[in-house]
Order: structure tokens, then C-alpha cells, then sequence
């Protein structure tokens, strides 16, 4: 027996300060409502004064309910009171309140009476066990029942119906609750401005499957493609719960001060489940058990994707995708609206798409999916139709003759004596709807059949569903908008019974979705923009007034699984119009949004919301559907789109294409942004995969993450790409800096600002301009998998596997790697053949391991883990410690880099880790071990020179560390490390080691003993001459230089055109290497160009330096090669013939010409100028760079050196050049600066390589 809470609801009552009224129920929703209409309902007229929170006029009197008869056990036999009736429909004298359990945690409260219409959708009705329980109370006074559920282990009341209003009659379903917190999320769909919902106000919203465009352009309630009666709210104390109501009928629900809530529905029960977390993830997965868990898109489907509505034929088509490609943009899927279709009819190809399978052949061929459209109307004089009805197949009927409109139906020979409800849609006649709900699945066996023909002449790999709520065009429109359009017939519209008293088409009670727009004296009605209410499917056994929120819902069920029979593959549907469990089945577009800002700020929204709903893969029309999109708008929704999981560009007929092409910023921009989401692809593909196997989100709110932390409850302009990275688009015009909110946690950087360094938590400002990615980071912690990109998902899970690691203050970090081919069908997990890895790691002081354990096993082929990026690694490594499993690994330290002042390891050796070598592989290696004073043996004066360097090695204790210099650097150096103070604890921690000539068998013999080489002497060249061509090859090793242009995903040679080393390296290579490749020259006014010219005639992309008087070399030179990027000492504008970089006025020096590239592109952090390189123009650099200088005569100077540390800190950072011959000063002066402040770069040349080791390495 359940505790009576009598006692205790009258001891609230007492409590309750006096004059404070509850919310007010609604009594005349309908328009043009007055007080004599008003109460003679019975009800309260009370105009508001001041109507800013929305308070209805007209609203119930306390007391409206019923009361309890009686009870036996979990039933409740309740009878309607003595209070208020309702004015839609007498109420029923008798119903029944029931509750059971799912497993042990998930409650189900039944309203309503047996044999009353239930949705026929096929729930799994699973749950997930949690210790949360929740408990069913019940009270009374004053002949009122009413229920509470409460939470067990906080006694908090988490659904309150104290607040009256339970009203049960046919047509009309009222229930009304408390909330424990105003932090509510969900209801829809809706365009919401905000994430969590707000009860300041009476806000009221419609859910009924419409054909209506999103307004975002301000607060607008109105209902839109589907109806997910779900909602989370997070309590006071952080636990969260979610409540699904389970009904398919015209709905709204009325969000209102309290907080409270009002849902009202006008079919079926009051069928409601409590889902208790209790957090926001569990509620999540507790929901998805139940309804069912989303479906695993193909791996392809994660790509980018180009769309348009209004191609003139295939030849647009193949332009735009061409300029797409062209621009370098990883671009994986063209889709087809109705375009390619034969005047809009399904399953047909008009004559300017001619070719468009051969066409599809081709974008196979480079590793690309094509989805075409398909709506589910048929037009009823077609050869599709005809079979359709020979096969048996079903479609939406009238309830009856009389009802039918002969003066359409004996237009169509196949319809002519039939019930079918003909319609009007985009075809040039009238159309019938299939039936996705025939039980005898003759229309299901059609409709595949019908795919599986079209698949044969066009060969498609994925499907759009469209249209699906269902649409109809100028339903009970005298005038429908087609009369004015040109490209369609003026075919008689769908009149519905609405001059009379039917009560499907003109119930009692129209909802919000009626009401909002005016109501039936407005012509607005139920069937607005879709079939009559009255109609009905499965031969009469449903009425489509109750059904007709699931035909989308029954669409993407028979879609799915006709596109998986008919490709043999999983690929993946998008459906507009969802119902809870659609996710299953396909995913979800936004809809037809508008080309603005306010779009853009919903769209995040919206996704987020989906996820709550369980449709995962989701994502908006980017750049807008509607209207004409403009540069700045369509380059953040591309950088903001990237980290959606359904992301494609989408406009309408008639505006302008708004591919991401038509502009360059757009285009450098959206390369840059896909590039990132291709990299992280593994990682989207694991939380798609976690979705599916677990019903976890993958775009989800921070407060999922932070339920605690209450400045995440209304964060919607962000949100947590799974658990590990956060988000924060930029969505406001003008923008060029973000303001956000990272949770008390440990964060980094994964955009161009201060990229990988530690960033605060709390409410912070960052750079965001349009050069950069969009502020994204990854919290402490996180393992996250990558993968190096390409331009298709196909070809870029043939690129070998990354592994980001950044850890926590205890520098540890966690993650997980699903991988499966990419498209077999999951027909169950347990089954199913994919591999599963756990990466664990752990950093001590002494050093770190990193291991990989395979929790499952598969037969799918594994590309090898070759780069792992470390952040916050506070000590160098010894990159000859490195083991795997006990075996030494054999490092590759020219693409291997550790720098000191961004604290960022970077791992990078071809085929590291075979994953499939072992169930658990351990990676492990030591930090370089620096001896303190008390242990050294050696003293950093001791300065020696040996012939035979080995005798010095062998001296040396293990993990020692050694810098070889030849005799022109000794002094420098000397004088660097004695003039620069903030290096006095560094004396101790490295030996000097001068040479001048060694044999090569020398220095091999003993490289292995080395922890730090420096290449300052040409005799070196030869004997560390890479053999390898894949690296680059001069007596340099520019490894930080590698990394930064390998980040931009090109092919490239560095080059330095010295004579000697040209001739003794550049001649002996096979000229095929430099195929399609770019060479980067770094020295000036060299010759030799004939022989460069003559061996590299096949296509490489020559960037040189040149002197003003070489401009006829350049000119030479353009003539025959694809493009030259040009600086010289007078600031030339570098030509940027292909766009591959920004153009920029910059000074030419060695280190300048290069970090530019790998640095802030726009802002370089530090451009330095070497030799007088100015050209005489000193002024003009100064006023164009502000540049600090730094002159010969500039020995030392504290004050100079202050005051460029404060300006750095302050975070104005100068840029430092010299005019000063002397690069013993100048790398003095520079090297001091360098060591104070964390600078993003990294800093080499010809005679400053060792500076930048240097400096990485402390």
C-alpha cells in the first residue's frame, strides 16, 4: 500500500505564503476569445495588466479533476469530481490511473481507459539498471486526486500534480504539474532560442508533423516537422530525470511559472514514463533502451556533404562539386534534390541529367557517395502507381465513398474507383500517399521494389526522405500558391470535411497548431498543409487523425530497411518529419531554415536537442536554406557545421550557389575546418558507435558533462562533442573575438590560439577570427583517437591512426577506438565485427606509458598508430628509451619533436603500433634524466674538444645530455648561455661537446649513446644525411617546420640551395619524387636553376626567395611551373596564384619565410629579420609590423629585455628584428626572450638550429 501524503499536502497548503497564486490553466486558447465566452465555460476572466509573462485571460477554476474510487494495488479507480467540467468534450465519468515498473528503475504512469487508440510503434522497452528509484504517491483534498513521483535518495518531488487540471474526455486530455527546477530541456520540434526552456512566462507549443520552415528569426512557438513529447530536468541538486509522454495525436504543452507545465492532447492516454537518471547521460541511455537506440550511419556518412535545390541539370551539378574539390575542401557525398527527378516524380532521371549514372560512377571512383532525394507520394497516373496497385500495395484512404472528390479521383483510371485521398505535391498531378503502416506489407514490398529498379539505373548509396509528415500542397485553399507558379499545373486542391461538425478534421479542441494561426475563421486547421484528418490506413484500422504523427516515423523504417536489402550495406537515411524511436531508422535535418544569423544560433540548438531525443546524426542546412546567404554567414556555419554529425550545404532554388567555392575565405576556411573533422573522424565514428551499442549522445549539452555546475544550464551557444572536446562556435556577426564558459576543469587548446597550451577555466575571451578554426577544446583527461586526413573518409581511413593525449594534473588520460569496415549492416552488436580500444595513460616525473588494450576483437584491417601528441608534457623524453611490449622502438627523431616552451611532445615513427600485434600493448619510454649540481661529474664550463668523440661519450652517465657544436658556434654559444641569467640552472644540465672532423663509421658507432644532436658543420651532412626521401633533406633538420606544413596536408621538400650540398644529394634523386609535390628554396640568389629546372620539370610547386633583381628568374620560372611564392628584402606581396596560403606582405628571412606558415597566419607571434634584410625601408616595416628592434649596439640592455618581456605578458607581443651583423648578439638578445615567455612557433636557422632544440628541450 502506498503512504498517504495527505498529511502533508495540507502542511504545504499551510505554508504556502497567502495572495500567491498558481499558474493559470488556459480556458479559451481559442482567437478572438472574450469574457462572455469565458465564463460561460465556467471559467476565471481576469485581464492582465501588464501582459509581459503571457498569463492567459481566461483560465480554470481550482478544483478540476476527479477523485479516488478506489484502489487495488498498483490500480487506481478514479472518478470525475464535483469541480469545473470541461468545455471540449464531457469528460469520462470513470478512468484508471495505473502503474508498473521497467526493470527496477523506470516508472510508467497510464492514465486513461483500456481499448483506447495506442501508437503502433514498436518499442524495445529495454532500460538500464541504475541504483535510482523513483516512488508513486498519492494525496487528496477537497474531492481532488492528484499524484507525485519522488526520487528515493534525495525525497525530492521530481512530477507534482497538486496543481490540479487532470481532465479526461475523448478529444481532449489535460495534465498539469509542478517541476522541481526551471532547468527543462527538450519538447519538439521547435525552433528554441534558448536550450533550457523559460518559465518566467506562459510560453505554449504545438506538436504536430507540418510542412513548416523554422522561424529563428524571433521567439515563434509554432509546431514544426515531427513531435517528441520528451523532456530532462536537471534538479537543484544536480540529479537528472527525463518524462516521456507516449501519444501520436495533436499535441502541445504550455511551459509556465511555478515551474509547471500543461500538456494537452486530443487522442488516445495519458501514457507517461519516468526515466531517473541520475544523470543526464543515464536519463539519456534509459530513454533510448526504451524507445530504441539510434542507428550506426556508414562511416562515408560522417563526410561532408554538397547540396542544392534549383541545379539547371547534371552539368551544374558536376561544376559545383568540381569547384569544391578543386579548392582542396575533403568533401565525401553529392546529393540530389528533386532536380534529377522527372517533373519531381520519384524513381525517374529528366533529360538534363543525362549521364547522371555515369556520373555517379565517376565520384565512385574517387571514393564518393551520391544521395539522392525521394518523397513518398506517387502520382496516380504513373507506372510506379500502376504497380503498386497491381502488387496490392496500400495508401491513405478515406474513411468512406461519400467523402472521396470524384472530380479528381475519375481524372486517374487507377484511382477512379478507390478511397485513395489523392493529393497535390511537386508532381504535375495528383499523387497518393503510401500506407507504411499495411499489415499485410504489400506496400512495404513495393516500395522496396521500387527502390531496388531505380537502384539499378542509378546507383545511389544513401537515401534523403522528404515530405514525410506527410506534405500536401494548398490543403482547403481556394487559391493554393502552385496557381501562381509557372512550373506547376493548377491542379485541384484537397478539401477536407471542415464546413460541418467532423470530429477528425474540426475536433472540439485544435491545439496550439491551429490556434497559432488564428484558428478556422483564419482558414487554419489540423490538415493545413497536409491530408484530411479523416482519412484512415491499414483498411480503416487507424485513423490518420491519430497516426498521422508517425508517417515519417514508418517511412524511415521501410527506407531503411529497403536501402540495406538493396545495397547489401548500411548506409544511412535522413528523414525531415521523426517521432521518438525514428533514430533508429535515419537521421534528421533541421529543416528548411533561412540564410541568418538567428538560423545559425538555433541550429546549435537544435542539435542538441536531437541528441536528446535520440536522432544522433543531425545537423542543419549550412550556410541556410532559405534566402540568400552571404560570405561572413556561410564561413562560420561551415566552421560550426564541422562538429555536426549530419553536415551538408543546402540552398533553394533561385539564390545564389553558396558552396563553400563561391568564396575563398569560405573555401580556406572550410578546408581548414573539414580537415579537423576528417583528423577527428575516429573519434566521431566512436561516439556514433558508443550511441548506437549504448544509447550515449555525440552532440551533447556541457551540462551533460558539468550537472553541477549551474553556469552550464543555459550554455546552449556551446556544447561537448562527446565527453572529451567542447565547442564554441562563432555565431554573431562581426565577430572576431568569442566570449565563452569552460567548467572548472582541465582544459587545452584545439584551435589556433595557443594551440595545445593549458587554457583557464571560468568565463574567458579568446581571438576568433575567421583565419582561425572556431574555439574548440579538449578536456584533461582525454585520450582522443585521430586519424591523418584526406579529402574522402574512404581514403582517409587508409591513413595511419593518431593518438592525442592530454592529460590531467596527474597526468593521466583515458579514451576509447571503435572501428569497424565502415558498412556492414549491425544487425547486433554481439555479432557484429569490429575492434575495441582502450588507451590508458599515465606520466610519472621518470617517464610514461601508454597502454592499448583490444576489449574485442575483429577481422577488419588496421592501418598503424604513427603519431601521438602529447600536451602538457612537463620533461623532455629520451627518444632512445622507447619500448613496445620490452623491444626497443627505434624513434624517428626528425619528425619527433619535444619543445620546452609549449610543453608538446610529438611521436611520430611509421608504423609505431600494429594494434593487432597484441590484446594489450605497452608503450613505454624515459624522460631525459638531468643530473643536479650536487650529482654532476661535469660542469657546464667544461668545454673540450676531442678528436675521437667517443672517449667523451663513454665518460658521459646514462641519459646525459650532450650538444655537439663545431668550432664557429662555440663562442656564440659561450656568450649566450653566460649573458642570459634565467639560464643559470641550466649550466649544470648539459655538456658541450667542439668537433671539427669525424669519420663517418665515428659517429654512427656512437649516436645511439647521444640524447640531443645539433647539425652546425657542413661535414656533417653527408654521414646524417637522410637516406629516406619521404623526409626532407638538408644539413637543418627544420623538424618543427615538417610538422607544420605536414598539418596543412600537403606533399613537400625543403630544400637548402646551397651548391655544395645540391650536388652532392640533389642530383642522385629520382626526379618521379618531386611528382605534384612543392619545394621550398630557402637561401637567396643562387644558380644552378637550369638543373633544378631540368630535374623537376614534372609538376613540383617551386616557393623561393628571391632579390628584387631576380624578378626575371620568377618570370621564368611561372612560365613553366605551377605557381612561385615570392618575398624579397622590399616586402613584395607573395603571389598566391593557387590560394593555397594567405597573402601577406611579409619581410624575408630564413626564419621568417617559413614560421610564418607554421604560425598565426594574419599576426605572426615573432617574425625575425636578419642582416640588414629591410632593404633600407626600417621605417615602413616598423610602421606596417610594429617591430621591435633590435640593434647592433643593443648589447644587453635590461630595460629593452623588460620591457618586452611586460608588452609579451601582457599579451602583446612584439615582433623582434635586427639590423645587426653580428648573429652572436642577435641570438643572444633573442634566445633570453624566447626562454621567459611561451611563444607558438618554433624558431631555426642556419646558424640558430641548436636554439630551438635548446630551447624544446628545457
Amino acid at each position: 500500500m502506498k503512504p498517504n501524503l495527505q498529511y502533508f499536502s495540507l502542511l504545504f497548503l499551510l505554508c504556502v505564503k497567502p495572495g500567491i497564486a498558481g499558474p493559470r490553466i488556459d480556458c479559451l486558447p481559442e482567437p478572438s476569445g472574450n469574457q462572455t465566452v469565458c465564463e460561460s465555460r465556467g471559467c476565471i476572466w481576469n485581464p492582465v495588466d501588464n501582459d509581459i509573462d503571457g498569463a492567459p485571460w481566461c483560465y480554470f477554476k481550482d478544483g478540476v479533476g476527479y477523485n479516488l474510487a478506489s484502489q487495488i494495488g498498483s490500480t487506481y479507480n478514479l472518478r470525475k469530481n464535483n469541480g469545473p467540467r470541461n468545455p471540449w468534450g464531457a469528460e469520462f465519468e470513470n478512468i484508471q490511473l495505473r502503474t508498473s515498473t521497467i526493470g527496477a528503475s523506470v516508472l510508467n504512469v497510464k492514465i486513461g481507459i483500456d481499448g483506447r487508440y495506442e501508437p503502433p510503434v514498436d518499442f524495445p522497452r529495454e532500460t538500464i539498471s541504475t541504483p535510482e528509484t523513483l516512488s508513486f504517491t498519492t494525496a487528496s483534498s477537497d474531492d481532488l486526486f492528484w499524484f507525485s513521483v519522488i526520487r528515493n535518495s534525495s525525497n525530492r518531488k521530481i512530477f507534482d500534480t497538486s496543481l490540479g487540471g487532470l481532465i479526461f474526455s475523448d478529444q481532449f486530455l489535460q495534465l498539469s504539474t509542478y517541476l522541481p527546477s526551471e532547468n527543462v530541456y527538450g519538447w519538439g520540434e521547435n525552433a528554441h532560442q534558448s536550450l533550457k526552456h523559460n518559465f518566467s512566462r506562459y510560453l505554449t507549443w504545438g506538436m504536430l508533423a507540418r510542412d513548416q520552415p523554422p522561424n529563428s528569426g524571433n521567439l515563434d512557438t509554432m509546431n514544426l516537422y515531427g513531435v517528441h513529447p520528451f523532456y530532462m530536468c536537471l534538479e537543484p541538486d544536480g540529479n537528472a530525470h527525463g518524462v516521456f509522454i507516449f501519444n501520436s495525436n495533436p499535441q502541445e504543452v504550455t511551459t509556465a511559472p511555478g515551474p509547471s507545465l500543461i500538456y494537452r492532447t486530443i487522442g488516445g492516454n495519458l501514457d507517461i514514463y519516468f526515466f531517473p537518471g541520475p544523470t543526464p547521460a543515464l536519463v539519456t541511455q534509459q530513454y533510448l533502451a526504451f524507445i530504441g537506440k539510434p542507428f550506426l550511419p556508414a562511416y562515408w556518412a560522417l563526410g561532408y556533404q554538397l547540396s542544392r535545390y534549383g541545379y539547371n541539370g547534371l552539368d551544374e551539378m558536376k561544376q559545383r562539386v568540381g569547384a569544391v574539390r578543386d579548392a582542396g575542401i575533403p568533401l565525401d557525398i553529392a546529393v540530389a534534390d528533386i532536380d534529377y527527378m522527372n517533373r519531381y516524380k520519384d524513381f525517374s532521371t529528366n533529360d538534363n541529367w543525362s549521364g547522371f549514372e555515369d556520373y555517379v560512377k565517376q565520384m565512385h571512383g574517387w571514393n564518393m557517395k551520391m544521395i539522392p532525394i525521394f518523397d513518398p507520394a506517387v502520382e496516380a497516373d504513373y507506372l510506379p502507381f500502376q504497380r503498386a496497385m497491381s502488387m496490392g500495395a496500400k495508401f491513405i484512404e478515406w474513411d468512406d465513398y461519400s467523402q472521396v472528390q470524384q472530380d479528381i479521383q475519375k481524372l486517374y483510371p487507377m484511382a477512379k474507383d478507390t478511397k485513395i485521398m489523392l493529393g497535390v505535391v511537386w508532381p504535375d498531378h495528383h499523387v497518393g500517399f503510401p500506407d507504411f503502416l499495411d499489415s499485410t506489407g504489400k506496400t512495404q514490398a513495393w516500395w522496396r521494389d521500387e527502390l531496388e529498379l531505380y537502384h539499378s539505373k542509378l546507383t545511389f548509396d544513401g537515401i534523403w526522405i522528404d515530405m514525410n509528415e506527410p506534405a500536401n500542397f494548398g490543403t482547403n485553399e481556394l487559391h493554393p500558391w502552385y496557381f501562381d507558379d509557372n512550373d506547376h499545373p493548377n491542379d485541384a486542391p484537397l478539401f477536407c470535411p471542415t464546413n460541418g461538425s467532423n470530429q477528425w478534421d474540426l475536433p472540439p479542441f485544435q491545439t496550439h497548431a491551429v490556434y497559432y494561426y488564428g484558428g478556422n475563421q483564419n482558414n487554419a486547421y489540423l490538415s493545413s498543409k497536409t491530408l484530411c484528418l479523416t482519412g484512415v490506413q491499414n483498411n480503416g484500422t487507424y485513423r490518420f487523425y491519430d497516426v498521422k504523427n508517425l508517417y515519417g516515423l514508418t517511412e524511415a523504417i521501410q527506407t531503411q530497411a529497403a536501402l540495406m536489402d538493396v545495397t547489401g550495406k548500411r548506409g544511412a537515411v535522413v528523414s525531415r518529419s521523426t517521432f521518438p524511436s525514428a533514430g533508429r531508422y535515419a537521421g534528421h535535418w533541421l529543416g528548411d531554415n533561412t540564410a541568418r544569423w538567428e538560423d545559425l544560433r538555433t541550429s546549435v540548438i537544435g542539435a542538441q536537442e536531437f541528441n536528446l531525443f535520440g536522432i544522433p546524426y543531425v545537423g542543419s542546412d549550412v550556410c541556410g536554406f532559405l534566402g540568400q546567404s552571404n560570405e561572413e554567414l556561410c564561413l562560420r556555419w561551415q566552421q560550426m557545421g564541422a562538429f555536426h554529425s549530419f553536415f551538408r550545404n543546402h540552398n533553394t532554388l533561385g539564390e545564389p550557389a553558396q558552396d563553400p567555392a563561391v568564396w575563398p575565405s569560405v573555401a580556406s576556411a572550410t578546408k581548414t575546418a573539414n580537415l579537423f573533422r576528417y583528423q577527428y573522424l575516429p573519434y566521431l565514428f566512436s561516439l556514433h558507435f558508443q550511441a548506437s551499442q549504448n544509447g550515449l549522445t555525440v552532440v551533447r549539452p556541457v551540462f551533460f558533462e558539468y550537472p553541477s555546475d549551474t553556469e552550464t544550464f543555459d550554455l546552449g551557444y556551446q556544447f561537448m562533442w562527446g565527453p572529451r572536446i567542447l565547442v564554441a562556435p562563432v555565431l554573431h556577426q562581426g565577430a572576431v573575438t568569442t566570449n565563452l564558459y569552460l567548467p572548472n576543469d582541465v582544459w587545452y587548446s584545439l584551435f589556433d590560439y595557443k594551440y595545445g597550451s593549458q587554457i583557464d577555466a571560468g568565463y574567458i575571451t579568446v581571438p576568433s577570427p575567421i583565419t582561425y578554426r572556431i574555439p574548440v577544446f579538449v578536456r584533461g583527461g582525454s585520450a582522443v583517437p585521430r586519424q591523418t586526413p584526406t579529402t574522402t573518409t574512404t581514403m582517409s581511413r587508409h591513413n595511419s591512426f593518431e593518438l592525442l593525449v592530454a592529460p590531467c594534473q596527474m597526468g593521466r588520460a583515458v579514451g576509447v577506438l571503435y572501428w569497424d569496415d565502415g558498412q556492414k549492416i549491425v544487425d547486433s552488436f554481439d555479432t557484429h565485427d569490429f575492434h575495441q580500444f582502450n588507451f590508458n595513460f599515465n606520466s610519472t616525473s621518470s617517464g610514461a606509458q601508454l597502454t592499448i588494450s583490444r576489449t574485442r576483437m575483429g577481422t577488419v584491417a588496421l592501418p598503424t598508430m604513427d603519431i601521438i601528441e602529447i600536451f602538457n608534457y612537463p620533461s623532455p623524453p629520451n627518444f632512445r628509451s622507447f619500448t613496445l611490449n620490452g623491444s626497443t622502438v627505434n624513434i624517428n627523431v626528425q619528425s619527433s619533436t619535444y619543445s620546452g616552451i609549449t610543453k608538446i611532445l610529438y611521436i611520430s615513427t611509421k608504423n609505431l603500433i600494429d594494434l593487432t600485434s597484441s590484446d594489450v600493448i605497452s608503450l613505454n619510454y624515459n624522460n631525459l634524466k638531468i643530473l643536479r649540481k650536487n650529482e654532476a661529474e661535469f660542469h657546464w664550463s667544461h668545454i673540450v674538444e676531442y678528436e675521437e668523440l667517443r672517449t667523451a661519450v663513454e665518460k658521459l652517465p646514462d641519459g646525459y645530455g650532450v650538444m655537439l657544436l663545431n668550432r664557429h658556434a662555440v663562442k656564440m654559444t659561450l656568450n649566450w648561455l653566460c649573458n642570459t641569467k634565467s639560464f643559470v640552472g641550466v649550466h649544470q644540465k648539459m655538456l658541450f661537446l667542439v668537433m671539427d672532423k669525424f669519420s663517418e663509421e665515428s659517429l654512427r658507432n656512437v649516436y645511439a649513446r647521444l640524447n640531443i644532436v645539433i647539425w652546425l658543420a657542413p661535414v656533417l651532412q653527408k654521414t646524417f644525411r637522410p637516406y629516406d626521401t619521404t623526409y626532407m633533406s638538408f644539413f637543418l633538420m627544420r623538424t618543427n617546420m615538417i610538422h607544420a606544413l605536414q598539418k596543412l596536408g600537403k606533399p613537400f621538400w625543403m630544400l637548402q640551395a646551397d651548391t655544395i650540398w645540391r650536388d652532392n644529394f640533389f642530383n642522385s634523386l629520382d626526379t618521379n619524387q618531386f611528382q605534384g609535390i612543392d619545394i621550398l628554396l630557402d637561401q637567396q640568389g643562387y644558380d644552378g636553376t637550369a638543373n633544378i629546372r631540368k630535374r623537376t620539370m614534372n609538376g613540383a610547386n617551386f616557393y623561393v626567395p628571391v632579390k628584387s633583381s631576380s624578378q626575371s628568374l620568377v618570370e621564368s620560372w611561372l612560365s613553366w611551373q605551377k605557381s612561385v611564392y615570392i618575398t624579397d628584402p622590399d616586402l613584395v606581396k607573395m603571389f598566391c596564384l593557387r590560394g593555397d596560403y594567405l597573402c601577406e606582405y611579409i619581410p624575408y628571412s630564413l626564419v621568417a619565410g617559413w614560421e610564418w606558415i607554421y604560425g598565426d597566419q594574419t599576426n605572426p607571434p615573432v617574425m625575425i629579420q636578419m642582416d640588414g634584410e629591410t632593404g633600407g625601408n626600417k621605417e615602413k616595416v616598423l610602421e606596417k609590423y610594429n617591430f621591435w628592434f633590435l640593434d647592433k649596439n643593443d648589447r644587453c640592455k635590461p630595460d629593452k629585455v623588460s620591457r618586452g618581456v611586460i608588452q609579451m605578458g601582457e599579451g602583446s607581443v612584439p615582433r623582434v628584428m635586427t639590423q645587426s651583423k653580428n648573429r652572436e648578439q642577435f641570438w643572444l638578445k633573442l634566445g633570453e626572450i624566447l626562454n621567459q615567455i611561451p611563444v607558438f612557433g618554433h624558431y631555426s636557422s642556419i646558424y640558430g638550429g641548436f636554439t630551438s632544440l635548446y630551447l624544446q628541450f628545457f
